[in-house]
C-alpha cells in the first residue's frame, strides 16, 4: 500500500512523489534507468545508452573493464552467433553474423543468404568462399572442391572456375614487387615492375641479375648497365 493506502496495478513501482509515496507506472519514474518486464523478455526504460563498466557511455550498449581479456560473453548450446540487422520492426532484415560454429571455426557471413563468406578454422586455417581451407589461406570463387596434386608447401592457394590471379595496384611513380627470403638472411630475391621505366626487374643474391624494358629487350647480367636496381 502506498502513503494514501492504495495498492497499484502491474508494472508500477513505489516512488516518492508531491503528495507522498505513491504507486507510479515504471517507465515514467526518471533517471530510474529500471529494466521492465515484456513477457518473458526485459527493456530499458532509458531512452540513451547503457553502459557497464563504463559512467559516459557512448553506444546503445558500452562495456569497459579494466581487467585483461574480459569484455562480452556469448553462450550457445551449438553456434553461439552476434547477428546485425538492418530496419527496428518485429522482422528486421538480416545483414551478417559473426559464429562460433560449435567450437568447430569462427565464422563471418554477410548477405540476405546468410552464407559464410570467412572461415578461421581450429587449426590457423582461413578461407574465402571455402568453408574447408587445407592451406593457411584459400581464396575461392565459390565453396569449390580443391584441386589435386597441391604441392604440400603451398601456404596460399587461388581457386577460381576461370582464370585466377593477383592484382597488385601503386602510384605510378612507384612499383610492386614480391620479395623473397628466410628468417636467417631475410630479402634475397624479389620480382619488381617499376612504374616510372615499365620495366620488370628479377633479383637473385639481393641484386638484379636481368630486365625486361618496356620496349621489350631482355637484359641479363653483365648488361644492365646504364640500368639500375634503383631505376
Amino acid at each position: 500500500l502506498d502513503s494514501n493506502n492504495s495498492s497499484g496495478v502491474a508494472g508500477q513501482v513505489l516512488s516518492t512523489t508531491s503528495t507522498g509515496i505513491d504507486w507510479v507506472n515504471a517507465n515514467t519514474v526518471p533517471g530510474a534507468g529500471l529494466w521492465i518486464a515484456n513477457g518473458n523478455d526485459i527493456y530499458n526504460s532509458n531512452s540513451g545508452n547503457v553502459g557497464i563498466g563504463q559512467t559516459a557511455p557512448q553506444q546503445k550498449l558500452d562495456v569497459s573493464s579494466s581487467t585483461t581479456y574480459q569484455g562480452i560473453l556469448v553462450r550457445g548450446n551449438v553456434a553461439p552467433n552476434i547477428c546485425f540487422v538492418q530496419n527496428v520492426g518485429s522482422t528486421p532484415t538480416w545483414k551478417a553474423g559473426i559464429s562460433g560454429n560449435d567450437g568447430a571455426a569462427f565464422s563471418i557471413s554477410t548477405g540476405a543468404a546468410s552464407a559464410d563468406k570467412l572461415i578461421i578454422k581450429p587449426n590457423g586455417n582461413v578461407g574465402i568462399g571455402t568453408f574447408t581451407p587445407s592451406r593457411k589461406l584459400v581464396v575461392a570463387q565459390s565453396n569449390v572442391t580443391e584441386p589435386s596434386g597441391i604441392d604440400a608447401n603451398t601456404s596460399i592457394l587461388i581457386k577460381n572456375n576461370t582464370w585466377s590471379g593477383i592484382q597488385m595496384i601503386s602510384t605510378e611513380a612507384t612499383g610492386n614487387f614480391i620479395t623473397f627470403g628466410d628468417d636467417a638472411a631475410g630479402f634475397a630475391g624479389r620480382i619488381q615492375y617499376s612504374h616510372a621505366t615499365n620495366a620488370m626487374q628479377f633479383e637473385t643474391a639481393a641484386s638484379e641479375k636481368m630486365r625486361i624494358t618496356s620496349a621489350g629487350d631482355i637484359l641479363i647480367k653483365g648488361t644492365l648497365s646504364p640500368y639500375t636496381s634503383a631505376n
